[in-house]
């Protein structure tokens, strides 16, 4: 008999949103929540209006959704845990995209879908290869602001820390953009990330307050120069 992944609706709009799609694209009542592969929940509009780099974006959601269905049991306390494990996964997304990506006076809104899709790709690996214990203790520590704690969990979730650390240092006006390999790339240079964090050490780092099940982004049609950006 073929096994199947069963998702919530919710779960499968997320998925939409994490890779950068509209969701004025998606009739909700024609979305399969059965699926033998978690591929064919790539709609075909996604590949005629984004970028390859959603594409990949999206790879790596299925790989979490992949651990999502096959890691966790079916008993109240498993559930629950699935439950955390999920919140804290997209409580991270949001705290590592919620950096200057871009200059304050660019309106280069496409180049930082970019790198948002970059940060996603790196981040979404990283978390699959950590085991969930350890994603939902880096979560809790994002939300206490503890700094010190980010930088013992670097084993698997190297870039991901570095990340965190900016996001939760209370100067807002670090110019994070300068972590990527020039201005208008949207690839993340590692010997460029880790000076910035260590330039910009800070004696106060706040609390991040997670937004669980739902994450922050714009689409990647909101991003078009022809569509008007709301302040």
């Amino acid at each position: 008999m073929a096994s199947y992944y069963k998702l919530s609706l919710p779960i499968i709009l997320e998925y939409y949103n994490v890779m950068g799609l509209d969701l004025t694209y998606i009739d909700s009542k024609n979305i399969e929540n059965e699926v033998r592969d978690l591929s064919e929940l790539r709609l075909d509009i996604a590949y005629e209006v984004l970028p390859s780099s959603s594409i990949k974006v999206a790879e790596g959601f299925e790989s979490f959704l992949d651990k999502m269905c096959c890691d966790f049991g079916y008993d109240e306390e498993s559930l629950k845990l699935k439950n955390e494990y999920y919140s804290s996964v997209i409580g991270i997304l949001n705290a590592v995209t919620s950096l200057n990506l871009i200059p304050s006076e660019s309106e280069d809104y496409l180049l930082h879908f970019e790198r948002i899709n970059s940060i996603l790709r790196i981040v979404l690996d990283e978390i699959y290869y950590t085991p969930t214990e350890e994603v939902i203790a880096f979560a809790k520590l994002l939300g206490e602001g503890k700094v010190r704690g980010l930088t013992i969990l670097t084993n698997t979730l190297k870039v991901t820390s570095l990340l965190a650390i900016l996001a939760l240092n209370s100067n807002n006006d670090i110019p994070d953009y300068e972590m990527f390999a020039s201005e208008e790339s949207s690839q993340i240079d590692g010997e460029k990330l880790i000076s910035l964090v260590k330039n910009n050490l800070g004696s106060k780092y706040v609390k991040y307050a997670l937004h669980r099940h739902t994450f922050n982004r714009p689409s990647y049609l909101s991003c078009s120069p022809s569509t008007p950006q709301n302040d």
